[in-house]
């Protein structure tokens, strides 16, 4: 049991199963459109993942986390400078290897990631951010469409109607996600000084909003005929998972329930794909 606790500990903490959603939502948006999946763009959003958690939470304050995440943090933070630069130079080595379109998507990708976690660097230059970042959930939000929908749309040159059905879609469910992820850093955006939806708008209204990005994203599905069937029953169901753990999310803050569960609903859809798979 303690050693499954350990693995679990450092799975979640050291933003590897994170890294590992990245890549399955990624692979998601590859089989529903059903173009052919690039490894070397999954090694390059595997790495980025882990350079910009790793970033992210070594970055910032030891009271914010979990008992659990920083007793974890506290041991290893020494280990997160060279996860950051091993994972690093993996993924400037993926990066060679993509194709032109895609190398530029991917540096806004990665610009756009580091510039999230700047507010979190304790200098008079970066401090004032903190300021701004009112619109945080929604920049979150726009990063993860565009390294999991985006990136992968491009690789494969897939511009038509089909993609861009699934681009509303998952854009408006990741905003639904990350809506509950600003319930759990309520706390730590006030301490910070950092303004976000979860901070500034009253419960009921904090759920009418969610809702409303539930609806918007469930909009598009019924006109997606071209995606198989498999691929459209694990976006209802991931969607419906979402809408279900509203309430959890409300009252609790496990770093299981938010890392783990609402974490993984992003690449969820290709377990539907892995069932089909063993039964045929």
């Amino acid at each position: 049991m303690r050693l499954f606790q350990w693995a679990l500990d450092g799975l979640l903490f050291s933003g590897t199963y994170t890294a590992c959603v990245a890549v399955g939502a990624s692979v998601c948006t590859s089989l529903l459109l059903k173009t052919s999946i690039q490894p070397y763009l999954l090694l390059f959003t595997f790495c980025g993942t882990l350079v910009s958690y790793n970033l992210h939470w070594w970055l910032s304050p030891a009271a914010f986390l979990s008992a659990r995440g920083r007793a974890w943090s506290r041991i290893h933070r020494n280990k997160r400078p060279v996860v950051i630069a091993i994972s690093a130079l993996i993924a400037v080595f993926a990066f060679t290897k993509l194709s032109g379109p895609c190398m530029v998507v991917s540096l806004v990708a990665a610009g756009a990631t580091l510039l999230y976690s700047l507010p979190k660097v304790p200098l008079p230059q970066t401090v004032w951010l903190r300021k701004m970042a009112r619109g945080k959930t929604l920049y979150l939000t726009a990063v993860w469409t565009l390294v999991t929908v985006v990136l992968p749309m491009v690789a494969a040159h897939a511009y038509d109607k089909e993609a861009f059905l699934l681009l509303a879609h998952r854009f408006f469910f990741i905003y639904a996600l990350c809506l509950l992820f600003d319930l759990r850093d309520r706390e730590q955006d006030r301490q910070e000084g950092i303004s976000s939806l979860a901070t500034h708008l009253p419960q009921q209204v904090h759920r009418i909003v969610f809702l409303g990005l539930a609806a918007c994203s469930a909009l598009p599905l019924p006109f997606m005929s071209a995606t198989s069937g498999t691929g459209l029953a694990g976006l209802i169901l991931s969607l419906f998972a979402l809408i279900i753990l509203y309430k959890s999310a409300r009252a609790t803050r496990s770093d299981v329930f938010y890392y783990l569960l609402l974490d993984g609903l992003m690449a969820a859809p290709v377990v539907t794909y892995g069932i089909k798979a063993a039964f045929h």
